[in-house]
């Protein structure tokens, strides 16, 4: 087959191109670079450029033979110059064409030309995107253990491409391929297998392997993921119990935006009976639509418990507090907490008892809302106390009265004043030491 350097836009055959002291992808390189989900086999271009093919394409479109010879597509039978034909048009962008010979190689078994009738199936490159169809040929390819198929196989039950998600098949296909036929896409697929435990427990030293593997390809992001894997691993080599292991894992992720990984540990932490693992799975299961009233009722059956309210960080104590209160400071309040505290079962009393218990452990939000109802409810002492002390005359003097002459010595009008002094004066009393209990809970 004939190449054009772009450089200097001269002929130069697969032979010539050896001697130019191109590498073994050097028909990668002078064509441009392979889209990431197309596995190019380098076997059939170490081929390509190590012999002539026997066929060209010249700049206008036609096969021709190497002595210059127009030649027709019946001539050209086999399948390996079939495919060659076909990666030639599909470098050159005319898709539609290298379909056509991807085809007439597929159709006779060769896997390579399977491998790509699947590729421009699933990108729609010269035909209509069909997922089943690019499975269909990629699996055609994989049984005659091609690994470009294989991988491409692997990539579909990992994505649910034409097929259902199914991970373990996933991993199998993956792990048997040597790396180099993996792209780094592939190589974070493997380790999101292993850190995310999409086939049982999650294993976080063989995702460190695969991360790393990716990593060195250059790779940032993997660079990060090996950053936050290091730091689980030593957390999983301490002495903490079970379920606060597991809150710190879910921390990891939470601050580095991961929240699918974050919302699974809080979700492990919260069954190892973490209060405050349990605390923010309930309100995470708040935010998704079919468990609202779920998260609501772990919420208030975690109020309940004293040992975890003893155990629960002081803000998440604070926040109890203010679900509780039926006449909060809601000014700096979110729609969906608001949507939760409507949904909340309110009580002045449990309010201020956490709110105070979060103060005293030096919550600075429980400040803020403890100062609210303080000021409500001193009037209120107030106007009992200044009752009180009004009435106290009228109630020592009714009290004397009926020491003195007794019920039977007084006059009616006497004795009426004496019950509703009397009266008056358990309500005032009543009121300060109300609103007194009140404050100190």
């Amino acid at each position: 087959m004939w190449y054009r350097l772009k450089t200097d836009n001269q002929i130069y055959t697969a032979s010539e191109l050896i001697g130019l002291h191109l590498d073994s992808i050097a028909l990668v390189k002078i064509v441009g670079r392979t889209p990431s989900w197309c596995h190019y086999n380098e076997d059939v271009v170490q081929r390509q450029l190590n012999a002539d093919v026997g066929y060209a394409i010249g700049d206008d479109g036609v096969i021709h033979k190497k002595n210059g010879g127009a030649s027709n597509d019946a001539e050209i039978r086999d399948k390996i110059d079939q495919y060659d034909i076909g990666w030639k048009l599909w470098t050159n962008k005319e898709y539609t064409e290298s379909l056509k010979w991807f085809l007439k190689s597929a159709y006779q078994g060769y896997a390579p030309g399977e491998n790509m009738v699947g590729c421009q199936y699933h990108v729609g490159n010269g035909v209509d995107r069909n997922y089943a169809e690019a499975f269909k040929w990629w699996a055609k390819a994989a049984a005659q253990k091609d690994n470009c198929g294989i991988v491409n196989l692997a990539m579909c039950y990992n994505d649910g491409i034409g097929v259902q998600v199914d991970f373990r098949k996933a991993l199998e296909l993956y792990l048997k391929v040597p790396d180099e036929t993996l792209n780094i896409d592939n190589l974070k697929n493997i380790a999101g297998i292993y850190e995310e435990g999409k086939t049982g427990t999650p294993d976080f030293p063989k995702a460190l392997i695969w991360f790393r593997k990716a990593a060195a390809r250059g790779d940032v992001n993997a660079n990060t993921r090996i950053l936050l894997l290091t730091k689980i691993s030593l957390i999983l080599n301490t002495s903490i119990p079970l379920g606060e292991k597991y809150y710190k894992i879910a921390e990891i992720y939470d601050k580095n935006g991961i929240d699918h990984l974050s919302f699974y540990w809080y979700q492990q932490s919260a069954k190892e009976g973490n209060a405050n693992g349990m605390f923010i799975y309930s309100f995470t299961l708040t935010e998704k639509k079919n468990e609202f009233n779920n998260g609501i009722s772990l919420l208030i059956s975690l109020s309940k418990d004293e040992y975890k309210i003893n155990q629960l960080d002081k803000d998440g104590i604070a926040i109890l507090g203010s679900l509780y209160n039926p006449d909060p400071n809601i000014e700096d309040w979110d729609e969906d907490f608001l949507k939760v505290w409507r949904k909340f079962p309110h009580n002045r009393i449990k309010s201020r008892r956490f709110l105070r218990l979060a103060k005293d452990k030096g919550s600075d939000c429980a400040e803020t809302e403890f100062k609210k109802p303080t000021e409500e409810t001193t009037q209120f002492e107030v106007s009992g106390l200044i009752i009180l002390l009004t009435s106290l005359p009228f109630t020592l003097t009714a009290i004397m009265a009926f020491s003195i002459g007794g019920v039977d010595g007084m006059t009616p009008g006497a004795l009426a004043l004496c019950v509703l002094s009397l009266g008056i004066g358990i309500i005032g009393l009543l009121m300060f030491f109300i609103d007194l209990i009140k404050r100190r809970i």
